[in-house]
């Protein structure tokens, strides 16, 4: 685990794990309904086990995982784990595709808009690169304006792959962003990431 200061926060991130179920879950009852349709595409109220399964099938590094945990309810001990939790990111690598995963992030409500995503997604480009990931993918709703913000500003190209628009399909090239990320960020992520022993480049970076 690491901690990295966020906002007047600390956020303390750490690889996720097949035992992280439950804790999954009760993030996923703080989401708020729209949240949750942003994130799922459906304002489901409870996390399908299929859902949880599927988020849950860590294979580093064909499929890897971090959960971000705020760091003064970690610290409180009137507070569980569970209450901490306050986000997770994950890429899945494609297999038709070399060099190309698909990713997801899903940030509770409170910590929304405080710059957790912008952490999430600097993370993911890192250790995409140590993977050989030279472009990282997501079909997101149309509407949802704050993730689209977000990749727009990482220079993502955006195309729609639905006739009705319901969806955009956003990518965003590796490499072009490492050099914007502070040197006090990258150290974190690369101490992160050599905890991670299986983290380890299968593939040159384009």
């Amino acid at each position: 685990m690491i901690v990295i200061p966020l906002d007047n926060r600390r956020v303390a991130l750490r690889w996720a794990t097949p035992r992280d179920g439950d804790l999954l879950a009760a993030g996923f009852q703080r989401l708020s309904a729209e949240s949750r349709r942003m994130r799922f595409f459906s304002a489901m109220p409870r996390m399908p086990d299929s859902v949880k399964r599927s988020l849950l099938s860590i294979e580093p590094p064909r499929h890897f995982a971090v959960v971000a945990f705020d760091m003064d309810t970690l610290d409180d001990t009137s507070h569980s784990p569970f209450e901490a939790a306050i986000g997770v990111a994950r890429l899945i690598a494609i297999p038709q595709r070399a060099g190309t995963s698909e990713f997801a992030m899903t940030v509770v409500d409170e910590f929304q808009h405080h710059g957790l995503g912008h952490l999430l997604f600097e993370l993911l480009l890192v250790a995409a690169d140590h993977v050989g990931i030279h472009t990282i993918e997501a079909d997101v709703l149309t509407e949802n304006g704050a993730m689209s913000a977000l990749l727009h500003h990482y220079g993502s190209l955006s195309s729609h792959p639905t006739r009705d628009y319901s969806t955009t399909h956003m990518s965003v090239a590796v490499a072009p962003n490492l050099s914007a990320i502070s040197a006090e960020r990258r150290a974190a992520f690369d101490e992160l990431i050599q905890l991670e022993r299986r983290l380890t480049r299968v593939a040159p970076s384009s």
